[in-house]
């Protein structure tokens, strides 16, 4: 094997120098980075455990939430009950001032309902981390069948909200459905009028609609108990080839009694399952074959 060339070997050491130092330096910023990181996210497990254990003298330790905000955490997690399982699903970065950290968004299984934790994490040199926010909010907002009757105010404005999601409904107004799907998912939904529009090719028009035949109310949801939520039914009928149908059409609300100026949003829409109402014509009889005598 002949000699390396000593211009190729420093080309080489200086090569292998250069993979180290890059190593070293990839390994150092994934470890102090992961180590932050965990501590972190140790910071904010430690918190919203002690909250499952109804040590709320512990969580007040761990945040500087102020006393209404703290107020409220309390009330939404008791409101949850037992915690069956949770699941970190993502994380963002964060900064305030001087200080970073990270959200964390947990999916939490619950005796009460399943919601996605958000919880802010900040830290600065020579301090503990500090759980800055903690909410709770629906992925998708639920679609409650309470026993309790609606009787509230503003019935007036809630009728207006019915007739203007059932025109949309009739005008085939797509858009207008994919609007209120943000409402209940958070997220744009593009589309969302493509199960509507499937309906309508089988059923039709309606023909006719009575509106708002029972309203029932659900004023608080387990951990978001600034939330209400309202069910509307309206009966409405359809005819396809001289048969009658008939539904129960539902219309979904929601009250965020959190925002400036609380009002009931229309989130949802069902058209409900049509029940055939004109019987099926009688079958005709086979006459029996006559016999060549």
């Amino acid at each position: 094997m002949g000699k390396i060339a000593p211009e190729e070997r420093k080309k080489f050491l200086l090569l292998l120098l250069l993979i180290v130092v890059a190593i070293g330096v990839f390994g150092y910023r994934l470890c102090s980075g992961s180590m932050t990181d965990r501590t972190l996210e140790t910071a904010a497990l430690r918190f919203l455990e002690a909250g499952d254990a109804g040590d709320f003298d512990l969580c007040r330790q761990l945040t500087g939430l102020d006393g209404q905000r703290f107020a409220v955490f309390r009330a939404n997690r008791s409101s949850l009950g037992a915690l069956k399982s949770r699941t970190l699903v993502s994380r963002s970065p964060l900064r305030f001032n001087q200080r970073t950290g990270w959200l964390f968004f947990f999916d939490g299984n619950f005796e009460n309902g399943v919601v996605r934790e958000e919880i802010a994490v900040l830290t600065e040199p020579g301090k503990e981390p500090d759980v800055y926010s903690v909410r709770y909010e629906y992925a998708r907002l639920p679609r409650p069948v309470s026993r309790s009757h609606y009787s509230g105010s503003g019935s007036a404005a809630i009728r207006a909200q019915v007739e203007r999601c059932a025109e949309a409904y009739d005008r085939r107004e797509w858009k207008y459905f994919e609007a209120i799907a943000r409402r209940e998912t958070g997220n744009e939904r593009r589309g969302a009028g493509q199960g509507l529009e499937k309906f309508r090719k089988r059923f039709g028009d309606p023909v006719a609609r009575s509106l708002m035949q029972e309203t029932r109310y659900q004023e608080t949801l387990p951990g978001c108990l600034h939330l209400g939520i309202l069910r509307v039914t309206n009966r409405t009928s359809y005819k396809v080839k001289n048969v009658t149908w008939v539904a129960e059409e539902f219309v979904w609300l929601v009250l965020n009694r959190m925002d400036d100026q609380p009002r009931w949003e229309v989130y949802a829409f069902e058209p409900g399952k049509p029940q055939r109402l004109t019987p099926p014509p009688p079958k005709k009889k086979k006459r029996p074959a006559e016999k060549n005598t």
